[in-house]
């Protein structure tokens, strides 16, 4: 993506016009630098419509929100398979150790602690 701090319409009409000529419809995400200084993600949806002469319709819609949705998805994601990865990790190593003890015990003549699943 790029920041651009002008009209995002006329920063992108270079950009739009090659694909919705092939396409008739393009779809874009940039970032737009506020007059405020903070930047706004917009999604930008642009077709060339034909009226008595060539026009662009442009829509555009901040995706902050979002944007904030995504990451927040994507990170419960990644604790969850972190979880996830420590959890079985750590029941594996239970099975191997109850495997060893029952082994030892065997070993000493004594009956298995713990049963085989």
């Amino acid at each position: 993506m790029h920041i651009h701090n002008k009209n995002p319409l006329e920063e992108h009409v270079d950009l739009f016009h090659l694909p919705i000529i092939h396409k008739g419809v393009i779809r874009r995400e940039i970032e737009h630098l506020h007059k405020d200084g903070h930047i706004i993600p917009l999604s930008v949806t642009c077709s060339k419509i034909y009226n008595n002469g060539e026009f662009y319709l442009c829509l555009f819609q901040d995706i902050t929100e979002r944007k904030k949705a995504a990451l927040a998805i994507q990170k419960r994601i990644e604790e969850l398979e972190w979880f996830n990865k420590i959890t079985i990790g750590r029941e594996l190593k239970m099975v191997e150790l109850k495997k060893e003890v029952n082994e030892l015990l065997r070993k000493m003549g004594l009956e298995d602690r713990y049963p085989n699943h």
